[in-house]
């Protein structure tokens, strides 16, 4: 299904990281969504705590490039390689000196724009667990992004939410079940939705075209990894004594 881990340093590379326990991953409800669990998120409450000291207030971080932005980042993708086929999703959250990720498969039909769903709501289900309470997502989805904030302001999946999950044209929202997780999830914090442009060139070594790519390899990963299982078949039943 996923696992979750906590790393202890700042790695150049996703895969040069000393990782700590493994924290559990969210359990799921009857959707197979992710609700938070009972986990000890000391580590991240720490890291968020002193970022917030060096930008000022809860959920700051200094200026980057003269552009503001929160102190964690959670860097989001999904992978279905068809309409109907197994997806796979995968989240790597960024900070001043910690990275946490997680990953796995959605097991049955699937879309890519629910692997995205997917990734996001793994996530924030993660970070909500661990007592975060600002955090930037960056995902290359528009899909995801759009649904929930557009040009700044409220995206269409609010929209839909005030007008019983219905589309402008009246038609029923589609991934309305992870919509509705999602929207639930992003109301225990604060989140800014950003949009990056997705597979940029290895020569770009800037945090959003690297932490994408690694982001991207861990959901494929997880979608081509998953293994269906195989069918429960009963063993014939032997004859009653009476009947031979």
């Amino acid at each position: 299904m996923g696992t979750v881990d906590f790393v202890l340093t700042v790695p150049h590379r996703l895969g040069d990281v000393v990782r700590g326990r493994t924290r559990p991953r969210p359990t799921e409800d009857d959707h197979g969504i992710a609700t938070p669990p009972e986990v000890d998120g000391t580590g991240l409450r720490e890291l968020y705590t002193g970022a917030a000291a060096a930008g000022g207030r809860a959920g700051r971080s200094l200026l980057e490039g003269g552009r503001s932005t929160t102190a964690l980042r959670l860097y989001t993708d999904g992978s279905c390689a068809a309409p109907g086929a197994v997806g796979g999703w995968a989240w790597i959250l960024v900070g001043e000196h910690a990275v946490a990720s997680g990953s796995g498969a959605t097991p049955g039909s699937s879309t890519h724009n629910a692997a995205e769903l997917t990734a996001a709501i793994e996530g924030l289900a993660y970070l909500v667990a661990s007592g975060v309470r600002e955090v930037e997502l960056v995902s290359d989805s528009r899909y995801l992004v759009g649904g929930v904030s557009t040009n700044d302001r409220t995206g269409w999946a609010h929209a839909a939410a005030e007008c019983e999950w219905r589309t402008t044209r009246g038609k029923p929202l589609a991934n309305r079940d992870l919509w509705e997780r999602l929207l639930e999830l992003e109301g225990c914090l604060a989140v800014n939705w950003r949009h990056v442009r997705g597979h940029r060139p290895k020569k770009d070594t800037s945090d959003d075209a690297r932490y994408n790519r690694e982001v991207d390899a861990l959901a494929g990963e997880a979608r081509r990894s998953f293994v269906v299982p195989a069918p429960q078949t009963r063993a014939a039943s032997l004859p009653r004594t009476s009947d031979v």
